[in-house]
């Protein structure tokens, strides 16, 4: 089972990526480069179903309701009725909450876990008797 810290780190980069992806796709969409704004858009949709895939799947999605409000605000603020060269200007909120979800849940297991300090302090005082 991977740790959910790898699984921040991947959400970040992948959320990073495609952010660069939609700058590029917009980029080329004004210099009127429509052939490699498409190629930069398949390479977005590809980093768009993997992070959907780690949340759908992700150990932090006991219930379904913790990523799937996330996974339905990705979809709808990306892929709503417009192509995805239309979608790719407009600030993205969802990504946003995604980052901060997982701050949220890094935060709640690092509270959860008793320092390596505390541990050897106990140990010692469970031996001199204290």
């Amino acid at each position: 089972m991977k740790s959910n810290k790898s699984e921040k780190v991947q959400v970040e980069w992948l959320i990073s990526q495609i952010r660069e992806l939609d700058r590029m796709i917009a980029l080329h969409l004004e210099g009127n480069s429509v052939f490699t704004a498409e190629q930069y858009a398949v390479r977005r949709l590809e980093h768009f179903k993997e992070l959907i895939s780690i949340l759908s799947t992700s150990p932090l999605n006991t219930t379904g309701a913790e990523t799937f409000p996330l996974i339905h605000a990705l979809t709808k603020e990306n892929y709503s009725k417009k192509t995805l060269l239309q979608s790719t200007g407009r600030s993205k909120n969802a990504f946003d909450k995604t980052i901060e979800f997982y701050g949220r849940q890094t935060d709640k297991s690092s509270k959860n876990k008793p320092s390596l300090e505390s541990d050897s302090t106990n140990q010692r005082k469970a031996k001199s008797g204290m």
